[in-house]
């Protein structure tokens, strides 16, 4: 038994080099370390779960650990009692899933879903941020985003959203803006109360919070602007407006743009103070920014308090 664990360990030490990774898998580890993830030890599993997650990280190891040890052995080590088999069990899955269209669906229909959720609800920071990763590569499949809404996994997301750790609210943030991107998802996602969560996310102090956050609300704003509103979206994405990253100011007058198509947006945007930095981002030398910014101008120039001529 302590030569497995030993082995085991070995190999996933060093599965964490890019260059092993490939060269591993065709020297035949797959079978073997199959064999491991069948062991009566709880420490041999959680080495075995530690190299199949590091190796699975490679694009060209993934079909063949599909093939040789198979997606529903790796889904029911999610099922482990042990913390740490668990996290392994969900990085491996998000691994798999990574830029993987063939990988999204097939680890959905082999029931990856329930056990990622009960994971995403795990006191475990470590493998609640895994499982919200997985989740997150999962959801870039329009196949896989209405059954991971419909199965559940919305509720899990949006808590794991305002977390603590950063780096988890960065997973949950992604998966929920992927989720955001299907129309068929946004009346669920509009309609549970996470319009402030997107919007308290797009005040975070991370870049990548900050443009999940604010991607997601652009997706949203296309048919629920005025909720939006309602739940103060204005002040903080004049503050992205003036944020200086181009991306963000992108994302943002997008937003602004959705918003502003509304009449009854119009008066509370002027309010809000937010000519003076429409104008300022029209002279900007990003294109796609000063178009934007000057379709808002246009728009709410409709509703008086603004001349045609700015």
């Amino acid at each position: 038994m302590e030569a497995q664990i030993r082995a085991a360990s070995a190999l996933a030490k060093l599965a964490e080099l890019d260059e092993n990774q490939v060269l591993i898998v065709e020297k035949g580890a797959l079978r073997p370390l199959g064999r491991l993830l069948e062991s009566d030890s709880m420490e041999v599993i959680r080495a075995a779960a530690a190299a199949l997650a590091n190796l699975a990280l490679a694009e060209a190891n993934q079909e063949r650990i599909a093939q040789e040890i198979g997606l529903g052995p790796i889904i029911a080590l999610a099922l482990s009692p042990h913390l740490q088999v668990q996290q392994h069990a969900a990085g491996a899955i998000a691994n798999l899933a990574f830029q993987n269209p063939k990988m999204e669906c097939a680890l959905c229909n082999e029931g990856a879903l329930a056990p990622l959720f009960d994971l995403a609800k795990s006191g475990n920071e470590d493998v609640a941020c895994e499982a919200a990763a997985a989740l997150a590569n999962l959801a870039r499949n329009p196949d896989n985003r209405k059954l991971i809404i419909d199965q559940g996994g919305l509720e899990p997301l949006l808590a794991l959203a305002l977390a603590s750790r950063l780096e988890i609210q960065r997973q949950a943030a992604r998966a929920l803006s992927n989720l955001s991107i299907s129309e068929d998802t946004r009346e669920a996602i509009a309609s549970r109360g996470a319009l402030q969560t997107f919007i308290s996310l797009a005040g975070s102090i991370n870049l990548d919070v900050q443009r999940f956050a604010v991607t997601t609300l652009a997706n949203l704003s296309q048919k629920y602007s005025v909720e939006m509103v309602d739940e103060g979206v204005i002040t903080p994405l004049i503050k992205l407006l003036q944020s200086g990253q181009e991306e963000i100011q992108m994302l943002g007058t997008q937003t602004m743009a959705k918003i502003s198509n509304v009449d009854s947006n119009r008066v509370r945007l002027i309010q809000a103070g937010v000519v003076p930095v429409l104008i300022s981002l029209s002279r900007t030398e990003n294109e796609h920014i000063h178009h934007l910014a000057a379709e808002v101008l246009t728009n709410v120039s409709r509703a008086g308090g603004l001349s045609q001529s700015c």
